[in-house]
């Protein structure tokens, strides 16, 4: 059963970090343009499974139009 979980853990760490890596230009890409379109100096800071972006303010929530961008990229491919 331990043997179980360690693969199992391992599989789910490889797929996300597969899926990061494969989506990680769209999210690059919708950073850039709400960075752009807010006028915003964005960070992406990214490792193997997790990724995160930053600004210097306590009150920006910039989260939906990050993903109101990725969704409408995935409708123009």
């Amino acid at each position: 059963m331990v043997a179980y979980e360690k693969r199992a853990r391992a599989t789910i760490a490889q797929r996300q970090k597969n899926l990061l890596v494969e989506h990680l230009g769209d999210i690059r890409s919708a950073i850039e343009k709400v960075s752009s379109a807010k006028k915003l100096d964005l960070v992406l800071n990214s490792s193997e499974t997790q990724l995160g972006v930053f600004y210097a303010s306590g009150n920006l929530d910039i989260t939906d139009d990050v993903i109101v961008t990725l969704n409408s990229s995935k409708e123009v491919k």
